[in-house]
């Protein structure tokens, strides 16, 4: 991860989630495919990209499709995306366990922010 997320309380990331049960560590979150210079090489934000980095988030909010899930290790649980974030140091992950349309994605995250 490029960007140094620790001094963030909050943090949202809202794209597309792809899972890879076989291999945890590959399962990612699509961010945007084009930059300001044109198209990205490489525009996954990878379960392993975030163990590189160090979370002090009161809550990382993972919206896309799946991030809850993983593959599921005894005495573990499902490691993915939303586990790799919590054992760098976030203190809440709000992740989903199944997939969301863009139009109730959204709304669902307005309603949550608005409480």
């Amino acid at each position: 991860m490029a960007k140094d997320l620790t001094r963030y309380r909050f943090i949202h990331i809202a794209s597309h989630g792809v899972i890879d049960a076989d291999i945890p560590h590959l399962s990612a979150l699509v961010l945007g495919r084009y930059g300001s210079d044109g198209p990205v090489a490489d525009p996954y934000l990878r379960a392993a990209d975030f163990l590189t980095s160090t979370f002090h988030a009161r809550a990382l909010v993972l919206s896309a499709c799946d991030t809850a899930l993983g593959k599921e290790y005894a005495g573990e649980g499902l490691v993915g995306p939303r586990y790799a974030a919590l054992a760098r140091g976030a203190h809440a992950v709000v992740a989903s366990l199944w997939p969301v349309s863009d139009g109730i994605a959204a709304d669902l995250m307005t309603d949550m922010y608005r409480r």
